[in-house]
């Protein structure tokens, strides 16, 4: 789920606004304007899951989120 290269290049079109690169490259910048950071769809929707399942983070809640993710039903 999570990216073992913190940094890459995202290349950016002529007169294209940082975010609409990063989007287009599965990213959300973390600022509006000339975003230095972004995070990936993918670790949010992890996020989204985890918070929908259970709010403590358990370890059953992640399990649930993993099978789900992964289209397996759960057990």
């Amino acid at each position: 789920m999570v990216d073992s290269d913190p940094k890459f290049t995202v290349l950016q079109w002529d007169n294209e606004l940082a975010n609409v690169s990063l989007i287009r490259n599965g990213l959300l910048g973390c600022t509006p304007t000339s975003p230095e950071l972004a995070i990936t769809f993918q670790c949010l929707e992890l996020y989204h899951q985890l918070r929908r399942r259970q709010s403590s983070f358990g370890i059953q809640a992640y399990a649930k989120v993993l099978c789900e993710l992964h289209g397996i039903s759960q057990f």
